[in-house]
């Protein structure tokens, strides 16, 4: 994953006269300030839990430096299913653990993050285990940031005064069953707040004006559930695909849910194959004006019907077979089918991302009797600031 830039206002010189300067200056503030503005009394940073990366990332001993919510931070592995997160400075005179003296990506050593400046050394609780040479061990300590790695992927819990999480993603998403892995079609930065973004989900109108949809019916009434918001709506063809495949009698029962502010997700079931398919989108904010956006989609063909025969080869073929071929047979699987329904997705993707990256977060909408529940919404993302 490429990792994010940080982004930084640029210095305007003023040559004309007063009146003309706090123009430009408030031009320049109108840019830097956008849906995540205060300004528009969003808070910035939800205190939720964001995705970080994908754990297959992560190298050996490497130590990788990220921009997260206004902060800067580094992170690395600390066993085959763990990891460790802290903040990026060391306590000392401020070096940055994330990067050696040459500049390059840190490296850890004997399991421990040793500061480039003055070689004071951190272990992954973000102790100090080792002083300046010939001297006492300090009492310094790094923050670390609360992690949970689900389905593959690192979260890391944010809150604004450091507390610590009193939830789990893993809680409200562990998908039962033979799931592929999650596979990702997207990651971009984008001016938007990650709420304003999240919303999309319960934006039912949208299917049909943006998506073009030829039916939405929500069959459930919206539950805001703790941290977990959810509905469920049925959902027909595009009208925007081939006449060939719009003339397919498939539907989907999409159960659409927020975990927290930064992780709405749809479970799509297609009717009458079976086929499910989890899109995944994430939201974590870099600083106050710009959000990392991934989209990841896991596909599962646990309940697709197939015809007796079928079955009854797949039957003989799995009594051949040890358990090391049939995973390999499953992800060979999983693959094609992600490779093959990318496209669709990345598509439907680009439409929101059009629209997301130009709009701004309205604080009164004018509500429209088919808009879904926005409103709801946003009374149940409250909690999160």
């Amino acid at each position: 994953m490429r990792e994010p830039e940080s982004k930084t206002t640029p210095t305007l010189a003023y040559t004309r006269s007063p009146a003309h300067k706090e123009t430009n200056e408030a031009k320049a503030e109108s840019r830097r300030f956008h849906s995540s503005s205060k300004k528009v009394r969003l808070p910035p940073f939800p205190n939720s839990w964001f995705h970080l990366a994908p754990f297959s990332e992560f190298k050996k001993d490497e130590i990788r430096s990220f921009k997260f919510l206004g902060h800067d931070i580094i992170a690395f592995k600390t066993g085959n299913d763990s990891i460790t997160v802290m903040d990026a400075y060391c306590p000392h005179l401020g070096a940055h653990l994330g990067r050696d003296a040459k500049g390059r990506n840190n490296r850890l050593k004997n399991g421990c993050v040793e500061c480039p400046y003055h070689h004071l050394t951190f272990d992954s609780e973000g102790s100090c285990v080792q002083g300046k040479s010939h001297a006492s061990v300090p009492k310094a300590k790094v923050f670390t940031w609360e992690t949970e790695i689900v389905e593959g992927l690192v979260f890391v819990y944010h809150h604004k005064d450091k507390l610590p999480a009193t939830w789990k993603v893993s809680e409200f998403f562990r998908p039962e069953g033979n799931w592929s892995q999650p596979y990702m079609t997207y990651q971009g930065v984008h001016p938007i707040h990650p709420q304003d973004a999240a919303e999309n989900s319960v934006d039912t109108l949208h299917f049909r004006t943006l998506h073009q949809f030829d039916q939405v019916d929500q069959v459930t009434e919206a539950v805001a559930d703790r941290q977990h918001f959810y509905q469920t709506l049925h959902i027909g063809r595009m009208g925007i695909l081939p006449k060939f495949m719009r003339n397919v009698p498939i539907y989907s029962v999409v159960k659409e849910a927020a975990v927290g502010v930064g992780f709405p997700m749809a479970h799509n079931r297609f009717h009458p194959i079976g086929l499910q398919v989890n899109h995944l989108v994430f939201l974590t904010p870099i600083d106050e004006t710009s959000t990392n956006f991934w989209f990841y989609f896991q596909v599962s063909f646990s309940d697709v019907k197939v015809p007796r025969f079928m079955k009854r080869q797949k039957e003989r073929l799995d009594r051949h077979l040890n358990e090391h071929v049939k995973r390999a047979v499953d992800r060979a699987v999983h693959r094609a089918a992600c490779t093959a329904l990318s496209p669709v997705f990345a598509f439907i993707n680009s439409q929101d991302l059009d629209i997301w990256s130009t709009k701004s977060y309205c604080e009164k909408p004018i509500v429209l009797g088919d808009d879904g529940n926005i409103h709801l919404f946003r009374k149940w993302c409250k909690q999160f600031y």
